[in-house]
């Protein structure tokens, strides 16, 4: 998750069950959809390496 530099006034926060900051919606799409998770693992991935023989 991204880091804020400002303080923020706890009102200005909603936090939920699990404690992710939900008015950062991209975060959580991120942290929850296999299809970002993929993405994100397929960043990882260095260009012209088949990743089957990693």
């Amino acid at each position: 998750m991204t880091l804020n530099p400002a303080p923020l006034p706890e009102k200005d926060v909603k936090k939920y069950g699990n404690g992710f900051d939900m008015e950062n919606i991209r975060n959580v799409i991120n942290e929850k959809d296999t299809l970002h998770l993929g993405a994100k693992a397929a960043d990882m991935v260095i260009p012209g390496k088949n990743i089957y023989n990693a």
